[in-house]
């Protein structure tokens, strides 16, 4: 195929809906089963309509990607790609479903990302229309890795969709092909399913999946108003990173989600990796409905009536990945009590550098504070899995552009230096960062 310049090809993604049906009607010579029979097509799981082969149309033209350019250069009007897709019968969705899929696998450059773009929708438009009689579609394919592609996305709109039809599918995939790096991603995709459920739903599809477990898997789920919080984090807490779903809860309800985890006797889990503790996750839920530094008010109240060690584990680590801001960063340090400023500041320091965000937290510091900090840093004390290592230049740079900024004597100097820089034997865990993201 020849390739197509990448902006046209880029507005072409942005503005193919509305004109896209009669673009690939254009091409193809047919309508939809709906447009010819005044009927809508529905989808069934149970009494699926299964083709017995793909099927091109009478005219011999491909639904290509070719097609839809030529029409957006004449004129077509702005729209949706789904829109058009929409237009389109269940053999033509298959049909353009293997032309891109052949396109992707013989592309090496050019028009790859838009041909991903327009079999991914295809898919998803397939899996909508048609429910598990797709799978069958996709495993009747004859070729392994054309079916391999093929089964893949249909499975990224089937889990995000219904995990519960889709994961009988998912298994015989895994089977086939294993499940290499696709667990993460079927895993985060049916549990956020799931949350727009219930609660009991994400609750038996963590058990379906036999021991995945990754970073923060409800990420950027959404949860309906009858969501039952307080029975997930009941059986799931001590399973599963529950951080996105701690921060959810402390928005609609910040009583009970402050209830449910100082109750805990420990943030340890069993086999999995949490991207944040409970106290950080419940820090930004209560932020995005009081504002940052309400919200940094209410759990420092909150944090102040814990026992001091249980505190102060916390506070060291209470916004492992910097997302409080730099004003936020600082006026949450000028809330902590001494010992507690200086592990708070040192895991900022760790994180961030020299940068604006460090020398905020810094400049609150009085100056014993301040070469206390600087004299943590150099240990192998580490206030998170997320912390970077420092090594000894970098230590050294920060020392000099410390030096420099707070004018350090000589005196104390020395005393920031007689700490000799320490590495640290633990390694940072692997982030999972979702689909998407």
């Amino acid at each position: 195929m020849k390739p197509f310049p990448h902006a046209i090809i880029a507005v072409t993604l942005l503005a193919a809906g509305a004109w896209g049906g009669w673009a690939i009607q254009s091409a193809t010579g047919k309508t939809s089963t709906e447009e010819r029979s005044g009927k809508p097509e529905t989808r069934s799981t149970r009494h699926p309509a299964r083709p017995s082969a793909p099927i091109t149309d009478s005219s011999g033209s491909r639904h290509t990607l070719a097609a839809l350019l030529s029409f957006q250069a004449a004129g077509g009007r702005a729209g949706d790609l789904h829109d058009g897709l929409g237009r389109m019968d269940v053999p033509a969705l298959q049909s353009l479903i293997l032309e891109q899929q052949t396109a992707l696998a013989a592309e090496e450059e050019g028009d790859i990302a838009a041909h991903r773009e327009l079999l991914n929708a295809a898919l998803a438009e397939l899996w909508s229309r048609s429910g598990t009689a797709a799978m069958e579609w996709a495993a009747g394919l004859p070729e392994k890795d054309q079916r391999g592609t093929i089964t893949m996305g249909l499975l990224d709109a089937a889990l995000a969709d219904d995990p519960v039809s889709a994961l009988p599918w998912m298994k015989k995939y895994q089977g086939e092909f294993g499940k290499g790096d696709t667990e993460s991603r079927f895993f985060g995709t049916a549990m956020r399913a799931s949350a727009a459920r219930s609660a009991d739903d994400v609750i038996r599809i963590f058990g379906e999946f036999q021991g995945a477990n990754y970073a923060n898997p409800l990420h950027n789920a959404g949860y309906p108003e009858d969501f039952d919080f307080a029975k997930l984090h009941a059986a799931l807490s001590k399973k599963t990173d529950l951080s996105d779903a701690i921060s959810a809860w402390a928005s609609r309800d910040p009583e009970a989600a402050w209830a449910a985890i100082t109750k805990r006797d420990s943030d340890a889990m069993t086999g999995a990796f949490q991207v944040s503790t409970p106290f950080t996750a419940y820090l930004l839920g209560v932020i995005a409905t009081d504002g940052e530094i309400s919200g940094i008010q209410t759990i420092m109240e909150r944090l102040s009536k814990l026992p001091e060690g249980q505190r102060t584990i916390h506070l060291h680590g209470i916004d492992p990945l910097g997302t409080l801001s730099t004003e936020g960063a600082a006026a949450l340090t000028t809330k902590l009590p001494g010992s507690e400023k200086v592990a708070y500041a040192a895991s900022v320091v760790r994180a961030s550098g020299d940068s604006p965000r460090s020398h905020a937290v810094l400049d609150t510091l009085p100056r014993a504070d301040l070469i206390a900090t600087l004299q943590q840093i150099r240990t192998n004390e580490r206030s998170s899995p997320f912390a970077p290592t420092l090594t000894p230049d970098k230590i050294a740079a920060l020392d000099t552009a410390m030096r420099d900024r707070y004018q350090f004597t000589a005196e104390e100097m020395a005393a920031v230096t007689k700490i000799a820089p320490q590495r640290s034997d633990f390694e940072p865990a692997e982030i999972y960062a979702p689909p998407g993201k």
